[in-house]
């Protein structure tokens, strides 16, 4: 499995790469999903940072675990998730953008429930 790593946006400032680097180690640190409230609310530092919400949501769209056709979603169907999904950052990645009223995250989660 290749971990799940957030990327700066261009143009970040030091702070803001400094708490994506604090994510990246946190988000490394799971075991598991989040399971239920308290596990999500762990993301809530992040989410209060716009910065932090929109590098999320684009290293989201990177992550090639959306099914991007009806027929890759059907291979999905039959054939599983690519072996390297890692389940339990991309959840957490989820977590945090639940938790972001930001444009970017309620963007990036409709296109999830449409899924």
């Amino acid at each position: 499995m290749t971990p799940l790593r957030i990327q700066p946006q261009p143009g970040t400032t030091p702070d803001v790469v400094q708490k994506i680097d604090t994510l990246n180690r946190k988000l490394g640190s799971f075991i598991h999903a989040p399971l239920n409230l308290k596990e999500v609310l762990r993301m809530e530092p992040f989410a209060a940072d716009g910065e932090v919400v929109r590098a999320v949501a684009a290293a989201l769209d990177d992550y090639a675990i959306l099914p991007a056709s009806p027929e890759e979603r059907e291979r999905q169907c039959t054939t599983g998730l690519p072996k390297d999904y890692d389940i339990v950052g991309f959840w957490y990645c989820v977590a945090l953008l639940a938790l972001s009223a930001e444009p970017e995250a309620v963007r990036y989660l409709l296109v999830l429930a449409r899924m």
